[in-house]
């Protein structure tokens, strides 16, 4: 079912009443076409396919619906002082949606950073933010043909486990020299005509792009013009970035090409001098790996090149030549993603060239560890403290906050080495002394009789928690406080499969994405939940994708006495979860 500008649809069209499924069939098709004609360089058949989606009221409602459904971050108003939208006016705002090569100015919002500093957030209004969520639709089909296949961030069905996976299959037999990179400020001095240069549109879409890059920032009543830069904050805002940076990665190959690399003393081919040097880039972030420092120097400076015609510096704070192995001249260790990656001097043995059907094993002399960072462990553990340190009126209040703090954590970083015994007992034991200050400050002393008062026993050990009172004729249940080793357990960056390259969530492969639905984000119970729902939404039954909002709900609601096993919960769409609750 598709919907037209005909105007009994339109007296007709309610948004609860909308077929979702119809909708996302269309623009998936449309979608699926754009990135098939880019693929082939059919730039006449791209445009013409972006037209008709442009226009298409489909996308409009689609881009409405993630603005003010699907997106669950903090409702933060623009200019225009609009949190939300209600159905009537999501409808009226769909009727009303084109593009007209204007824009409002963004609102300026500092978010305190970890480092001291701020990051400058700019807000754009209601209507800006689901007209660049229009556009949005129309052009990434077409860039997400022709990005480079070893960048991660800001790219649907991309994680940041996926670039951390291709880390580790690079560089896990051979210890490499590195250059560790940020760019300064990116998202600010991006170059304009640079970047309309690069996005490569003519005519309306152009001038639109041109409108929100140049909007300007309302601080005290008065509008700053803005000459470089795209807003940090708005919905178009990291694929522009993404755009801008894109390329780089074709440089390095034919760099390596075109000139002479060797590897203890001999000269390599061309085609292992293309595979001597690995590139990652995570949105601003980006790492590049070789054997060789002399390569590595050389591709400092085609670096610096290739951001200056964009209008962009490296950040010198954050960029230096860095090696994987300890015992170096140079510093070993490399930080990415907040998680470090090193190797270490062993007897290591693995399968020669990585193939574990090989017969000849090969010894290695080198373990390579990803782990957390130092500082993003202590940054956790002021976190939890910041709360035990507190006078919190009872523990099922604390264990209320601690949850989502230690849960959150713990999901990012499991793809590392969380399991080895040093990791283990500190953050355990951290936690637990936290949880022992917090309760010799409330009760004045810590003794045999309040350990036994807030450390119950759980099967097979003693965990921090509380038995719930039930109410009649239901049973008790017992709430504990989540442990890091429990929600750890099973994950590795060994066994996490990495998506594949030349794949894209816009080539139509409905059952390989649905399958990865959750990649980087999954639990035991919502991967469970996944492949008994056979992949698919449990209300709208719509085959489930990377880039939806997820959420778990309750069959029987929790307020009319239903559980929390799994055979009461279900994995639905954000919006479904919406409408069910209407």
């Amino acid at each position: 079912m598709t919907y037209t500008n005909n105007k009994k649809n339109n007296k007709s069209l309610n948004w609860k009443n909308i077929k979702w499924k119809d909708v996302e069939t269309y623009i998936l098709r449309l979608q699926k076409k754009i990135y098939e004609a880019s693929c082939s360089n059919n730039i006449h058949k791209v445009r013409k396919l972006q037209n008709l989606l442009l226009n298409s009221r489909n996308a409009k409602l689609l881009a409405i619906r993630r603005c003010t459904q699907d997106n669950r971050g903090k409702r933060t108003a623009g200019v225009d002082g609009i949190k939300s939208l209600t159905p009537t006016e999501r409808l009226e705002l769909a009727l009303n949606l084109k593009i007209n090569g204007k824009a409002s100015p963004v609102k300026r919002i500092n978010i305190p950073k970890s480092d001291g500093t701020c990051r400058p957030l700019s807000i754009p209004t209601m209507k800006d933010r689901c007209l660049q969520a229009l556009v949005k639709l129309v052009i990434e089909p077409e860039h997400e043909a022709k990005f480079e296949s070893n960048s991660y961030g800001f790219r649907p069905g991309r994680a940041a486990a996926d670039a951390i996976k291709h880390v580790f299959t690079a560089i896990k037999t051979e210890s490499k020299y590195v250059l560790i990179a940020g760019i300064e400020n990116c998202f600010d001095k991006i170059n304009h005509e640079a970047l309309l240069k690069l996005c490569g549109y003519q005519g309306k879409i152009k001038s639109q792009i041109r409108a929100w890059l140049k909007a300007g920032t309302l601080t005290k009543m008065e509008v700053i013009p803005s000459d470089k830069g795209t807003p940090q904050g708005g919905v178009i805002s990291p694929l522009l970035a993404n755009i801008a940076l894109d390329g780089f990665q074709d440089l390095i190959l034919k760099w390596c090409e075109n000139n002479t690399i060797f590897r203890k003393g001999k000269k390599l081919t061309k085609k292992e001098r293309r595979k001597a040097v690995h590139y990652n880039r995570f949105a601003d972030d980006l790492r590049i790996f070789c054997h060789d420092l002399e390569v590595i120097k050389s591709l400092t400076v085609l670096l610096k090149e290739f951001l200056n015609k964009r209008g962009l510096n490296l950040n010198e704070k954050k960029t230096r030549i860095g090696h994987t192995l300890e015992n170096t001249n140079i510093p070993a260790g490399v930080p990415y993603l907040g998680f470090t990656i090193k190797h270490f001097r062993s007897k290591h043995y693995g399968y020669k060239g990585g193939n574990r059907h090989s017969t000849k094993k090969v010894n290695y002399g080198i373990k390579l560890r990803i782990y957390p960072e130092t500082s993003k462990i202590n940054e956790h553990h002021r976190n939890i403290r910041k709360w035990t340190r507190k006078i919190v009126t009872n523990h099922k209040q604390l264990i209320k906050v601690l949850n989502p703090i230690i849960t959150g954590w713990t999901n990012y970083f499991r793809y590392s080495y969380l399991s080895s015994m040093s990791m283990r007992k500190r953050l355990s034991s951290v936690q637990y002394n936290m949880l022992r200050a917090w309760v010799k400050k409330k009760h004045g002393r810590f003794t045999s009789a309040t350990y036994k008062r807030y450390w119950i026993r759980n099967e097979k050990r003693k965990t921090f928690g509380y038995w719930e009172t039930a109410e009649e004729g239901l049973k008790k249940k017992l709430i504990t406080l989540k442990t890091h080793a429990e929600i750890y357990r099973g994950y590795s960056i060994v066994k996490y499969v990495k998506m594949r390259s030349a794949y894209s969530v816009f080539d139509g492969n409905a059952e390989y994405w649905s399958k990865r639905a959750l990649a980087g984000r999954e639990t035991k119970t919502r991967l469970s939940l996944l492949c008994s729902q056979n992949y698919k939404c449990a209300i709208c039954e719509i085959k489930l994708r990377p880039t939806d909002t997820l959420e778990v709900d309750h069959i029987k609601p929790s307020s009319e006495g239903g559980s929390n096993k799994i055979t009461n919960l279900r994995l639905v769409h954000a919006h479904c979860h919406d409408q069910k609750r209407v």
